[in-house]
């Protein structure tokens, strides 16, 4: 079995809204110089960062696209890995849906969205959701200690992907889905609402937001599942356990993540984090590890080259001399 190594470093939201450098000079120098050197072979891109996906997620994306698991014009499955950490079974002709309960609105700048717990849907409302998917062939699965619940559609090809929203922010103006299947479940969801709304227990809850829905071509199954290891919370978290089932399978391979993760008003230990991986970066290419960095405005990524990315790789980081300051510094 071969591991990939997924190395990202998330600074405290407190210095991603910060502009000044909080790190002492003297040794900023030092090792910015060490890692640029150690790094300066390597492929490196500044990556836009969009603030509706989750950034772990949008990482595991990336080394999937990087690795040929996925093409960049699919949609990733993220319900059948989140059901497969579950221990669910994949059947090849079935999808899956990861869905929060919403609150949708409207103010001056558009439409808005907040996605909210699981926990807060009416005994009512879940009543009405279970009957509208059974005569839809259907169902809903709960997932205990999880904010999101799963949908499985039997028999039913549906691939679309809007995005993994972060619980009850409020979204404006959110993205649709895109991709196959999604007026079958737009008609669905209009369903479930015209119903919730005529029973009067539309309150809080007046919509549900599908973050994606998606089938794989073949059966799965996720067997001996260890209660202890889920924390269904952790969204990313549960979808790589589920994903790694799919590596094994298919490439006999899997995923592992290694987490540099900054504290809010924790200034000595963010610059000891910072330092860390600083060290480390030389080490982590030379294990071709792929490495995140999650910035203020972007993500500053880099990880050691193949020998036939070579040529493409030294035009790729010639062009982008010009940002020459972000990749000599990447945290900032």
């Amino acid at each position: 079995m071969k591991k990939n190594h997924i190395s990202i470093y998330i600074s405290s939201a407190e210095e991603r809204t910060n502009n000044q450098v909080t790190l002492s000079r003297y040794y900023l120098i030092f090792h910015l110089l060490f890692f640029f050197l150690t790094t300066i072979k390597a492929k490196k891109q500044l990556l836009a960062k969009d603030e509706q996906q989750d950034h772990i997620i949008f990482c595991i994306s990336k080394v999937m696209y990087e690795k040929r698991y996925f093409s960049p014009q699919d949609s990733i499955p993220w319900g059948v890995f989140v059901a497969l950490s579950t221990s669910q079974s994949i059947k090849k002709n079935d999808s899956w849906g990861i869905i929060w309960p919403c609150k949708i609105g409207v103010n001056v700048s558009g439409s808005t969205l907040q996605t909210l717990p699981a926990s807060e849907l009416l005994s009512e409302q879940k009543r009405i959701l279970e009957k509208v998917l059974t005569l839809n062939k259907s169902e809903a699965f709960f997932i205990d200690g999880a904010n999101y619940f799963l949908i499985k559609f039997n028999n039913k090809k549906i691939n679309f992907l809007t995005f993994l929203p972060e619980l009850k922010h409020y979204y404006i103006k959110p993205d649709l889905p895109a991709g196959t299947g999604k007026k079958y479940w737009l008609k669905l969801l209009t369903e479930i609402e015209m119903e919730w709304s005529q029973e009067g227990c539309s309150g809080s809850v007046n919509s549900l937001w599908a973050g994606s829905i998606g089938n794989m071509a073949v059966n799965l199954t996720k067997e001996n599942n260890d209660s202890r290891e889920n924390n269904p919370e952790v969204l990313s978290r549960t979808v790589l356990k589920g994903l790694n089932v799919y590596l094994m399978h298919k490439y006999k391979e899997q995923i592992n993540i290694d987490l540099f993760r900054e504290r809010d008003s924790d200034s000595i230990y963010n610059l000891s984090k910072k330092f860390q991986f600083l060290r480390t970066g030389y080490k982590r290419l030379k294990n071709n590890i792929f490495n995140f960095i999650i910035r203020k405005e972007d993500i500053f990524y880099f990880r050691s080259i193949e020998t036939e990315e070579k040529e493409l790789v030294k035009r790729d980081n010639l062009k982008s001399f010009k940002q020459f300051g972000a990749f000599f510094d990447p945290f900032s």
